[in-house]
């Protein structure tokens, strides 16, 4: 590993890894040949407790910049990002997933987004491999989104929240991380939301990136653990909505009146009767599966939204209590959204 001195460092490049061996040492490949100088960044890696020895597998291997290989045991992404950024040293934090591709201007592009004096949070802008056509259907559904996001952003129609926040390619101050209480190791999943709404409350400026462009080829390939993850997130995110509950954005139900008119009854009735709307979730996932394999994208993409939003809500329900808690709770968001 590099043992460059740490002095003079700007940025501090943030991987949180585990089980992913070959995809970050691609991506520490490409960090070494940034248009930025390598004396003015680091990058600190902490492994989440797998198989592979991370520290112990990059022992002698050389780059330009400084590598500062961490190891704990596994306690989540959120408690593996803290602990590199209690280590790292750089004024900016640019966070990125291990199983990421990044062009030589990555860093160049997001320290331009942090003059001296502004605080902000700048989200870096993520796109799919050139292999997204052999992906599953959904992974080619969120890749749909990311491109609405940055076409929103070039356009100027794009207006971010704390609920907007993302980890997979980011950058803020350090300070203003820590001013905060970094993440909440709580919570498996929606960690980063939870984060994107404090520095939103504390201040901190949410803004997005065209230029510092992530390319990202998962390796989920399962549909069923896509609908379990789907559905842990509506457990999180109601937890984040309770957690935030003087922030009407951070309510988990805020899905359920931003839906098309026309999908709206759909998800309503899978919040309220979750069982019995079982057979039309798999009527429309088996329709969205094939809109997928006719290609008919124009009908693929919102029928995959209303069987994520579906089992999104079911996730939701499985906190929100009895059906009149449920429905007092759908009727409080209501009126919370009407508010100035």
């Amino acid at each position: 590993m590099s043992q460059v001195s740490g002095a003079g460092t700007q940025v501090s490049v943030i991987v949180a890894t585990y089980n992913r061996l070959d995809l970050l040492k691609r991506l520490l490949r490409q960090l070494d040949v940034q248009t930025l100088d390598p004396k003015k960044f680091e990058v600190v890696v902490c492994d989440d407790g797998g198989r592979e020895n991370v520290p112990e597998a990059l022992a002698g291997v050389t780059f330009g910049y400084r590598l500062v290989p961490l190891r704990q045991p596994n306690a989540g992404p959120a408690a593996a990002r803290h602990k590199a950024i209690e280590n790292a040293q750089g004024r900016v934090l640019v966070i990125v997933d291990d199983d990421m591709q990044v062009q030589p201007t990555f860093l160049e592009e997001h320290l331009k987004m942090h003059p001296l004096g502004t605080r902000r949070a700048a989200l870096g802008r993520l796109e799919p491999d050139s292999h997204i056509a052999d992906m599953p259907y959904f992974e080619r559904w969120y890749a749909a989104g990311h491109k609405r996001t940055a076409d929103r952003a070039r356009a100027g129609q794009l207006k971010l929240d704390g609920y907007s926040f993302y980890t997979g390619n980011v950058s803020l101050l350090r300070q203003d991380y820590l001013d905060i209480g970094g993440f909440d190791f709580s919570l498996r999943l929606g960690e980063d939301t939870d984060l994107g709404l404090r520095l939103e409350a504390s201040g901190v400026e949410l803004t997005y990136t065209a230029e510092a462009v992530a390319y990202h080829a998962s390796d989920h390939a399962s549909e069923k653990k896509w609908l379990e993850r789907v559905h842990a997130y509506g457990v999180n995110y109601w937890k984040i909505g309770k957690k935030h509950h003087d922030v009407p954005h951070a309510n988990a139900l805020r899905y359920l009146f931003e839906m098309n008119l026309l999908a709206r009854p759909l998800v309503a009735s899978t919040l309220l009767m979750p069982d019995a709307t079982r057979p039309l979730s798999d009527a429309a996932l088996g329709l969205t599966k094939k809109m997928w394999e006719l290609g008919i994208g124009r009908v693929a993409h919102p029928l995959t939204s209303v069987v994520y939003t579906m089992e999104f809500m079911r996730g939701v329900r499985s906190q929100t209590g009895s059906l009149p808690d449920t429905a007092r709770a759908i009727v409080a968001h209501f009126f919370e959204r009407l508010r100035p």
